[in-house]
């Protein structure tokens, strides 16, 4: 028996920017610890129908997984929008991407959910959210190679971890009433 198979992304995550491919290579390895790398792939999973890790039922010990790895994409992004170096389109927007399915992922996560792509508009339907949250993921997307959706990232990323943290201290307050 083989720990690989393809399937095609499903209608749940369909979009060019995340899945140009249209399909994936999903390993058992994928199961045996949680990561962040491929982004999406415990999604890829449910929506899918496989037997995977579910991460968002989990927020308080799966999200600091996601923010360490934003911190070091941060960095990573924040050298090459300093080059301003054209040449580094595809880089640069492959580092966007990336780092725009991280924040799908923190915001979704940290509302016990797991991403959809297919319909935006319903990051306004969760809980947990930076201000004006769909419009601003929506910039960054139709723009990952700008310094402003950088800059929007980065503040989305800052925004979310402070909403996170107030709906632990929420959460922690009721049941302490309780």
């Amino acid at each position: 028996m083989t720990d690989q198979f393809s399937f095609m992304i499903p209608k749940e995550l369909s979009s060019p920017l995340f899945f140009p491919e249209q399909t994936f290579v999903w390993s058992e390895t994928y199961n045996q610890k949680l990561s962040v790398k491929p982004i999406l792939l415990y999604e890829l999973a449910h929506y899918s129908n496989i037997s995977a890790i579910k991460p968002w039922e989990d927020p308080i010990d799966n999200v600091p997984l996601i923010w360490q790895e934003w911190k070091q994409e941060k960095i990573l992004l924040g050298e090459i929008f300093k080059k301003r170096n054209k040449s580094a389109k595809k880089e640069t927007i492959m580092g966007m991407t990336n780092s725009a399915g991280l924040l799908l992922e923190y915001l979704y996560w940290t509302n016990g959910q797991p991403v959809r792509l297919d319909e935006l508009s319903l990051i306004n339907h969760l809980n947990v959210k930076p201000v004006n949250a769909t419009e601003r993921i929506s910039f960054i997307l139709d723009r990952p190679n700008s310094f402003p959706s950088f800059i929007q990232l980065s503040e989305l990323f800052a925004e979310q971890e402070k909403q996170f943290e107030k709906a632990k201290a929420l959460k922690k307050l009721k049941s302490s009433q309780s």
